[in-house]
């Protein structure tokens, strides 16, 4: 229809399914089969099948009590959120932690977008010292220096504790912004950072190995250092 819209329909054109990393391995798989590239769409479904399996068995083993906390600064100023089960908010999960951010949490005057799926929350100051989160992560560096350096901030526990973590961005977003097979690797970056001694990966080495894959690059450790956004 879009297409249409533009007076292009001699365009072919294709839908994928891609709202949640486990609809990645048929979508490869597919557009394999499209683009005349079968082989290579299923190295990758293979590789977010295979990873997404240890992974969920490493974090199912981390008892209900013991699970972290996690918020996701998503704005600049740190204070858009995903709450509850939202898909941009997946990534917390499939690392076998909990979003901080309950929708319930949010105060009476916000309002909760209809599809939460897939949509973003403010949440205040306030409603960040109430659910006191163990760990924030951050969609931009410059929100952790933000957070760490803001005495509105001091009094969470992430703070306290020195766990607010930026997200690795390049080529794009981790995490969400978009949405996309990059959660991948952002589950097993936080899963690694949450929980060493249940997915104690070695993840310089899964991240040169999925840029290797998935963008046939061959990493060296200076461009390991900055993805990871590490100092040396």
């Amino acid at each position: 229809e879009q297409l249409k819209q533009l007076g292009r329909v001699d365009v072919p054109a294709v839908l994928v399914g891609v709202d949640k990393l486990s609809d990645y391995p048929a979508t490869f798989r597919f557009l394999g089969k499209v683009l005349g590239k079968a082989e290579r769409g299923e190295k990758l479904a293979k590789y977010i099948e295979t990873t997404s399996t240890k992974l969920a068995k490493a974090v199912s083993m981390i008892p209900a009590k013991d699970k972290i906390r996690v918020y996701y600064a998503e704005s600049m100023d740190g204070l858009t959120s995903q709450c509850g089960e939202a898909d941009r908010a997946e990534v917390i999960r499939l690392a076998g932690a909990v979003n901080a951010l309950a929708c319930s949490d949010l105060p009476p005057a916000t309002a909760v977008p209809a599809d939460i799926e897939s949509s973003n929350v403010t949440a205040g100051m306030e409603t960040l010292l109430k659910i006191n989160p163990d760990v924030i992560v951050t969609r931009f560096p410059a929100t952790t220096d933000l957070i760490n350096n803001d005495p509105r901030w001091a009094k969470l526990n992430a703070v306290k504790a020195h766990k607010v973590y930026p997200i690795p961005s390049l080529p794009f977003n981790w995490f969400d912004r978009p949405p996309s097979f990059m959660r991948v690797m952002g589950a097993q970056w936080l899963a690694n950072k949450l929980y060493p001694a249940a997915y104690p990966i070695n993840l310089e080495k899964e991240t040169h190995d999925f840029y290797q894959l998935f963008f046939q690059v061959d990493l060296d450790k200076a461009a390991i250092n900055k993805l990871l956004n590490k100092t040396s």
